[in-house]
């Protein structure tokens, strides 16, 4: 499967769970809600700034109906990634038909049998799970209710960032490995924390997800083996935004 195809994939989640007052309910529902998303305008943006270097990540912008039943999902979607200074946007489309191509520079490659195999199976946005993937309840804490935008509630919270470094960690090309952490460690990132943030847009009415965002800074001065587990990570910014619009609206897919 080509790279692109492979970013353009992962969206995985994992960690521990706060839950208290009005917002617990209303997590609890947008997450068991995931499953009713059946269609939307996309925006994902994953950004990752080492303290020494170049920042990189990806952006995907674009139409996608999501997979279920063994099908593939239907998406005509912009993939931008960035790293090293450069940045490349190429286009892949996954049609009705159950074709698929990666378009780059007006040069189309077409997807093979495997490639679109491993799109249905994988356990990630563009897989058969899903949105269901995201364990977003499972990154916080003390979560609070307040009025949002356009018919929407917002759930803000303090972040257990060794959780959401948990799912990040399995955000293809983001960081160099699995973040496994132990108790110890844990509370050692918990220390090095200088700033972190969370905010999750939910219906008002339907309590279906419409905006995810996260962020956090590490230091860079922390104990040797836990550099060695969160290697590139350590004195690192990063930044998580996701946005579906259009909610469960036909999808369409260009030629």
């Amino acid at each position: 499967m080509t790279r692109v195809a492979l970013v353009v994939l992962a969206l995985v989640a994992a960690g521990c769970a706060g839950d208290a007052g009005p917002a617990g309910p209303a997590l609890r529902q947008t997450a068991a809600n995931l499953e009713r998303i059946e269609s939307a305008a996309l925006s994902l943006s994953v950004r990752m700034e080492p303290k020494e270097g170049e920042e990189f990540g990806y952006e995907i912008d674009g139409p996608i109906r999501l997979g279920s039943d063994g099908e593939l999902p239907v998406a005509d979607v912009d993939y931008t990634q960035r790293a090293n200074d450069e940045e490349e946007t190429v286009r892949l489309v996954l049609a009705e038909d159950g074709t698929g191509f990666v378009e780059r520079a007006g040069e189309r490659t077409v997807l093979g049998e495997s490639q679109l195999a491993d799109l249905r199976e994988s356990g990630a946005l563009l897989g058969e799970d899903g949105l269901t993937t995201l364990g977003f309840e499972k990154w916080i804490d003390d979560p609070k209710l307040s009025g949002g935008p356009d018919g929407t509630e917002k759930v803000t919270a303090d972040l257990d960032v060794a959780a959401a470094m948990a799912g990040l960690s399995a955000l293809a090309g983001l960081l160099q490995q699995d973040v496994v952490l132990t108790a110890e460690q844990r509370r050692q990132v918990a220390d090095a924390v200088e700033d972190s943030s969370f905010e999750l847009l939910t219906g008002k009415d339907d309590r279906l997800l419409r905006r995810l965002a996260l962020a956090f800074t590490l230091a860079a001065d922390v104990p040797e083996d836990l550099r060695d587990a969160l290697g590139d990570a350590v004195g690192a910014s990063f930044s998580f935004e996701l946005e579906l619009d259009d909610v469960n609206e036909p999808v369409a897919v260009g030629g």
